[in-house]
């Protein structure tokens, strides 16, 4: 199982006002800093960090777990640069197998929000880490829709294999969504040809957090 995938949960307690929810530090801060720090990623980096994603995904949907809330500031940065997607409970959809209605923990309610919803977030983050900028900025969605796929055809960052990847999975019929099938999927597509996901987690990764800053946080960005 991609546990290693998941920054850990240790324990909760409240006062007064807030909840508060300690968990696993991970001092190489999370992708949106390191995003707005560098502007965009390089193709081959964004690969590795979005197969990751897929793998960790790939657990959750297999535990019947819609995250619902995926973005770069969700994607943590280990010690040993690798990915780890933090759970926030009131983000996530727990699905019931061969029940239609969605249980968020301790309410039950019908909603449309299914493991599709997640592969779609995948698309948001594969172009953002690409190209810099989310792909829906305009205010009308039609011009969103027609400037994002116009952005893909002639950023030069993004190759072929890419393009296709984030057409796919930002299909809006979410039954012809890649992913709609399972995150194996996802994982033959081309855009992973050279990825190997028995041996993904023990690669080296391309950013690696400064070993004697363990408990620092420059590596996330000041609200």
């Amino acid at each position: 199982m991609e546990l290693h995938l998941m920054v850990r949960f240790f324990y909760s307690f409240t006062c007064r006002e807030n909840l508060y929810l300690v968990m696993e530090y991970l001092n190489g801060g999370d992708l949106y800093s390191l995003l707005r720090n560098l502007g965009c990623l390089d193709e081959e980096v964004v690969r590795v960090y979005i197969a990751e994603v897929v793998l960790a995904l790939e657990y959750l949907h297999s535990q019947h777990v819609v995250h619902r809330d995926l973005k770069p500031v969700n994607l943590l940065i280990a010690h040993d640069g690798h990915i780890k997607l933090a759970l926030l409970f009131g983000e996530l959809l727990v699905c019931e197998p061969f029940l239609t209605s969605v249980k968020l923990f301790a309410m039950v309610k019908e909603s449309k929000y299914g493991f599709t919803a997640d592969w779609w977030s995948v698309g948001i983050i594969l172009f953002e880490l690409i190209v810099g900028v989310p792909p829906f900025n305009a205010e009308h969605p039609q011009v969103n829709m027609l400037s994002s796929y116009l952005t893909c055809l002639f950023v030069p960052q993004l190759l072929k294999a890419a393009v296709v990847i984030n057409f796919r999975l930002l299909t809006e019929d979410p039954n012809m969504r890649l992913g709609a099938r399972g995150a194996s999927e996802v994982k033959q597509h081309p855009f992973f040809r050279d990825i190997n996901w028995d041996t993904l987690a023990r690669q080296k990764a391309a950013f690696v957090p400064a070993s004697e800053g363990a408990l620092v946080t420059s590596y996330f960005l000041s609200n």
